[in-house]
């Protein structure tokens, strides 16, 4: 019995394949065997490493640096030689956090391309906030973590408020401050001479005003030295909006987005949800990273990505480079069935792409195709690092997928032994095809911490100079 009902089985799925390749759909597991065997004909594949521009640390800094890791509760890490221009050190550790130590450090570059989302708020800081950073850096570093909000609801907290949310532009914001809140103490110091000054007598005749005054400058004199040098700030809170924005926590991540001219709040996430299912909130339209299949032509028919002749002509000319490359190696090329169906629907899709000029009709033509060929043919509708960081995590290829959510792979990688880190090495470097589905993050980690074991393993990296 058990026979005869295997039996069946294998039969109703070699129906369920032929279907399939009747209808001209795709077996994305036999694709990705296909584009597995094809890249070995592939030459000087390699993993692209584009160092960051990082601020080293120099004098006390290190000092000062270690003392902000305390107070965010990350003081038992290695201190870096160098940090980047929002005060990371590496792809994993710092999820929310903002550490300046000068304002040279504007020059340095993102260590990690997720903390783009992060671009308006520094950029408020830098301008706005720089006689902070010149005035208070000098003895300590400045800090804050970064909140995001939605209508005054902390997204952190979003998942035990679902009701709450409501349509519209994101707020990030952050309070900058040194680990001995002398900034806060500063302004109070301030104030309390306005006052003092403001009551005349009465201030001067107050012993218990005189002795807080006294304790405070002296607490000041000690961390800042002349306190007469120094200007009141403005305030040191800083608040930007914006249409998307980052949360981490742990592995998993959301990326949220507010699609202006459709008015639509979207929010995908990678790992766990955060909301209890049936809870997401009304007005937040929740898709899962994982889910490729409806993510990505969600996305698309909210114009989050356009669809885009230029792309796909070049995927088409790189496929047919690979196949004509194989073909002259092979003897038949006939047992690749799901590679010449994506090839061909791909040159139908261009056909199309010829006579239809409008994009919302090519919008609608690529909606309705099978979810593995529109991340052929499609790119990022603005200039938003956070939309282009996203494309290749909501690929059709897992590998890819898994390759571009950093910390996991990362982590991923850390807790294999010697064969798993290999397979791992090997299944990465078989799958990138095009060179947006590079993760210079990745690279950069992998380039710094196990070149050796990389190289061995038959790994190589190009080093590029950044532009």
């Amino acid at each position: 019995m058990r026979v005869d009902q295997f039996s069946y089985l294998k039969r109703l799925q070699r129906l369920k394949e032929l279907a399939k390749k009747n209808k001209g759909e795709l077996n994305t597991s036999r694709l990705e065997d296909d584009f597995l065997h094809f890249s070995s004909y592939t030459e000087n594949k390699a993993l692209t490493v584009i160092p960051p521009r990082l601020y080293k640390l120099d004098g006390d800094q290190p000092r000062h640096f270690a003392a902000a890791m305390a107070k965010m509760d990350l003081g038992n890490i290695e201190i870096p030689l160098a940090v980047d221009f929002s005060g990371a050190f590496d792809c994993i550790n710092m999820l929310d956090g903002l550490v300046f130590l000068s304002l040279k450090q504007f020059h340095a570059d993102h260590y990690t391309s997720t903390r783009s989302y992060l671009n308006p708020l520094l950029q408020k800081i830098y301008t706005e906030g720089n006689q902070i950073i010149r005035d208070f850096a000098i003895h300590e570093a400045l800090l804050g973590k970064v909140k995001c909000y939605r209508d005054g609801v902390d997204l952190d907290e979003i998942a035990v408020f679902p009701e709450r949310f409501s349509k519209g532009r994101y707020r990030m914001a952050v309070e900058l401050d040194t680990p001995d809140e002398t900034v806060r103490k500063f302004m109070d110091f301030d104030e309390m001479l306005l006052q003092a000054k403001r009551d005349g007598a009465k201030a001067v005749l107050s012993q218990k005003r005189i002795q807080e005054l006294t304790s405070l400058a002296i607490d000041l004199r000690q961390d800042l030295g002349a306190i007469s040098r120094y200007e009141k700030p403005s305030g040191h809170g800083f608040d930007v909006f914006t249409d998307s924005c980052v949360i981490r926590d742990g592995n998993d991540s959301q990326f949220y987005f507010y699609i202006p001219h459709k008015k639509v709040n979207v929010m995908v996430y990678f790992g766990e949800n955060p909301f209890p299912l049936g809870k997401e909130p009304r007005d937040l339209d929740v898709l899962k990273g994982d889910e490729h299949q409806h993510t990505l032509t969600k996305l698309l028919s909210y114009g989050l990505f356009d669809p885009s002749q230029p792309i796909l002509e070049a995927r088409i000319n790189d496929l047919e480079e690979m196949y004509s490359k194989a073909a002259k190696e092979e003897r038949s090329m006939s047992g690749y069935q799901d590679f010449e169906t994506l090839r061909g629907n791909l040159s139908k899709a261009n056909d199309y792409f010829n006579e239809v000029p409008n994009v919302d009709k090519r919008r609608g033509y690529v909606s309705r195709l099978d979810p593995e060929l529109i991340e052929f043919m499609v790119c990022p509708s603005s200039d938003d690092p956070i939309v282009h960081d996203l494309l290749p995590k909501v690929s059709w290829n897992k590998t890819i997928r898994t390759y571009h959510d950093t910390c996991r792979f990362i982590n991923s990688y850390e807790v294999a032994d010697d064969a798993g880190r290999e397979d791992m090495l090997r299944e990465l470097q078989s799958n990138i095809m095009f060179g947006n589905q590079q993760n210079n993050n990745v690279n950069v980690w992998l380039y710094q911490n196990h070149r050796d074991f990389c190289e061995n393993a038959g790994v190589k990296f190009q080093l590029l100079e950044r532009s």
